[in-house]
């Protein structure tokens, strides 16, 4: 996403091989031959002086100030959005200059935590940016989930103000009393909340800024090795951990993030609607502010999100692949209630345009004016870069959005640990199934996992990812046992992903390391790779995985898709959840996937429990970052499974 791109694509080739038992050569990317001498690149090749998130906004303030930055739409009403309204670059450092001050004048110092507690928009980037021009410690805060979340982050990172969304208000007001730390509290609304509480003082953002204006002093700049963030992972497993993050480490993940062989300009324009207290989304966009690209914030609704993109129009879409599902299936059965005949006219120009972009030949531009107008029209009609990240993308999506959309839909893998920035395919992509070649910040190497079959010195070479770098966080706060729990000889970051080398020289994620159970057998079965698999049979919305070391097999929790549901209804299954009919039809659907996948037999499922709510962000079932909240489902699903397991003996 960086300039400055070379023609050639980057693969992952050996830098040394130490020759270590069970442990694969160090691999780095070979774009690092080409252009740097072998070395690791941790800066923006169009700007490499700028190691820090302050010095990268402050070129582009000079090198873009009239551009458009920072985009939000007017409000018209609750429910009713105007058109998009831009601040330039110069205006969004004169913004974050004041609010950094304001901060300082308020008693805020080097190294205090500053909490971020809101949904994208402007404020929450000069907010952020705020606190990195006068060496503070942004700490953002997720805001999709529950209120019991926030006050564990905000209370364990020790912030000593908070800039709340007035969204995020009524819910921050219950937790404020349990506080003890915090004195300030800076409110994204024009006014602030009647309050007795006189312990604490309320300002309004532009109050800030006001204060901002008082005195003419210098602000204390960050060095590279200073502490940017502490970035809470999502807490799949336990409560948020919270990772350390330098600016060096934020700088090189997003250089790594960004070497994808598209070069991002300043006539594109970006939709932010990823949660900004995700690494993935917060490297992004540090990348459009480096290139000086313009960032549309979405209106705060996911359900809004078709009306946004008609009036942003945007060219860069990020996103995760719960989101590409839905816009594909929207589109498909928007497809599907066609007459007969335009349907074959639409599947067979995919299948043509597709055989076209797959053999690396020019497709009719006929196709895109006349019969994919309308499905490019959806996204804005502008889009000319798909990103997806976070989970594997289905390769039947992948292929639509390549044929309907743009031909440049692409895969990356990061984890918060390593600032996004570990692995990331280059244009023109080749396949949905792997991740594209180590990052060029990274170093990477695999080792042997006990109870898994993979070989790192193997041709092909497979073992769990190790990872060491510039953009390496500096560990867990306040946790060292899980920070020496997940470093190997003090640099290298144990991912717990296990990954093939391709012969091409890419990534391909293949299993997950930390989610194996062995069974009372003795063999291990990895739930991930199984969660994954079955994922994909018919009628299978979500779908979690059980098993344990007292039995011999796993089992299923299903939510059926809609359609699935329907079918039951018309054959007079009503209460599908405790119908035996509707488990043996997803029982038939899971093992078609298993003898498709040739799984064997003590991972295929003969135990299912139906239930209908969909796993979502709000109940507490999926992570921010759309994965599976593995803690939550067990907690909520795992007696149920127990007793359909035992009733099995």
């Amino acid at each position: 996403m960086g300039s400055n791109q070379s023609q050639l694509r980057g693969e992952s080739v050996v830098y040394i091989d130490e020759e270590i038992p069970n442990m694969s050569p160090i691999l780095r990317n070979s774009r690092v031959y080409q252009e740097n001498g072998g070395d690791l690149i941790s800066t923006f090749r169009s700007i490499p002086e700028a190691d820090t998130t302050a010095k990268i906004l402050k070129s582009s303030a000079v090198k873009y100030a009239n551009k458009d930055c920072l985009g939000e739409r007017e409000v018209i009403s609750p429910d009713n959005f105007g058109s998009y309204k831009w601040m330039n670059y110069h205006d969004f450092e004169e913004k974050v200059i004041l609010f950094s001050k304001g901060l300082v004048l308020l008693g805020i110092s080097p190294g205090d935590k500053v909490g971020i507690y809101s949904h994208n928009c402007p404020f929450w980037q000069i907010s952020n940016y705020a606190c990195h021009y006068s060496s503070f410690v942004s700490v953002p805060v997720y805001d999709s989930l529950g209120p019991n979340a926030a006050e564990y982050i905000i209370t364990h990172s020790e912030c000593k103000a908070v800039v709340v969304h007035k969204e995020k208000l009524k819910s921050f007001m219950t937790i404020l009393p349990n506080l003890e730390n915090i004195r300030t509290v800076i409110v994204i609304d024009s006014s602030i909340p009647e309050t007795e509480n006189k312990n604490v003082r309320f300002f309004t953002c532009d109050d800030i800024m006001e204060i901002g204006k008082e005195k003419a002093f210098a602000l204390q700049e960050p060095s590279p090795d200073d502490l940017a963030i502490i970035m809470y992972t999502s807490g799949s497993t336990g409560n948020p951990k919270g990772c350390l993050l330098t600016h060096k480490n934020i700088v090189s993940g997003a250089t790594g993030l960004g070497c994808l062989g598209a070069s991002i300009t300043k006539t594109d324009v970006y939709l932010s609607f990823l949660p900004l207290a995700h690494i993935y989304e917060l490297g992004v966009e540090l990348i459009m502010i480096a290139q000086g690209a313009s960032i549309g914030f979405y209106s705060g609704n996911v359900k809004n999100l078709t009306n946004d993109l008609q009036a942003l129009q945007p060219t860069i879409i990020c996103g995760v692949p719960r989101v590409w599902n839905r816009i594909v299936d929207t589109m498909k059965a928007k497809i599907q209630a066609l007459p007969k005949l335009k349907q074959l006219l639409i599947n067979s120009s995919i299948k043509m345009k597709l055989k076209a972009i797959k053999s690396g030949k020019p497709h009719s531009e006929i196709l895109d004016l006349v019969v994919f107008k309308s499905f490019i029209s959806v996204l804005g009609g502008r889009v000319r870069l798909i990103v997806s990240g976070g989970a594997p993308i289905l390769p039947e999506v992948y292929d639509f959005l390549r044929a309907t959309i743009t031909p440049n839909v692409v895969q990356g893998y990061g984890l918060t640990e390593v600032a996004a920035g570990l692995a990331v395919q280059e244009i023109p992509p080749l396949t949905p199934s792997d991740t594209g070649a180590v990052s060029i910040t990274s170093d990477v190497k695999l080792r042997a996992v006990e109870g898994l079959q993979y070989n790192p010195r193997g041709s092909p070479m497979c073992g769990e990812i190790l990872v060491r770098g510039p953009h390496v966080f500096k560990g867990y706060y306040k946790d060292e046992k899980q920070t020496n729990d997940c470093m190997v000889d003090g640099e290298w970051f144990a991912t717990g992903d296990i990954g093939m080398i391709t012969s091409s020289g890419v990534v391909q994620i293949i299993d997950r390391a930390k989610q194996l159970v062995k069974l009372s057998q003795g063999e291990y079965l990895s739930i991930t790779s199984l969660t994954d698999l079955y994922g994909r049979a018919e009628g299978v919305q979500n779908i979690y995985i059980y098993a344990d070391s007292h039995h011999d097999f796993p089992a299923a929790l299903v939510i059926p898709t809609s359609s699935m549901i329907k079918e039951w209804s018309a054959r007079g299954i009503t209460d599908p959840v405790n119908s035996q009919s509707a488990k043996e039809d997803l029982i038939k659907n899971l093992n078609e996937i298993a003898k498709a996948q040739s799984l064997r037999g003590f991972e295929k499922i003969t135990t299912v429990v139906i239930d209908l709510e969909e796993f979502t962000i709000e109940n507490g079932l999926l992570t921010p970052s759309m994965k599976p909240q593995w803690q939550s489902l067990r907690k909520k699903y795992e007696s149920s499974l127990i007793d359909a397991m035992e009733s099995k003996k």
